[in-house]
């Protein structure tokens, strides 16, 4: 259960990421 919960979090937080690099990208150009 545990295991399965941190998976979930962990992807959350790579999209959360992808999200905010491509704002980011948008930004520069």
């Amino acid at each position: 259960m545990l295991i399965i919960l941190l998976r979930i979090s962990r992807m959350h937080i790579v999209s959360f990421e992808v999200r905010q690099s491509k704002n980011i990208q948008k930004e520069l150009y």
